[in-house]
């Protein structure tokens, strides 16, 4: 078994050190691009919902008949 130097430890440590860092930094990126996420399910609900409700005015027999409100 060869004994670890000095130089080693201090080469394992910067890496291990480097590593955290990324995994942070990853970490960091990861949650704000969930926040993102979540605001665009939010806006995508709220668009899905408005476009279901003008096609169901749309589709509704009234709205043929209905005069525009300039009248």
């Amino acid at each position: 078994m060869t004994a670890i130097t000095a130089e080693q430890i201090f080469t394992l440590e910067t890496k291990i050190a480097f590593l955290e860092d990324n995994v942070d930094s990853i970490n960091d990126t990861l949650y704000q691009q969930q926040l993102k996420i979540e605001a665009l399910e939010r806006l995508c609900k709220h668009l899905f919902d408005k476009v279901e409700t003008l096609n169901e005015r749309a589709s509704s027999p009234l709205a043929h008949n209905e005069i525009p409100p300039h009248y």
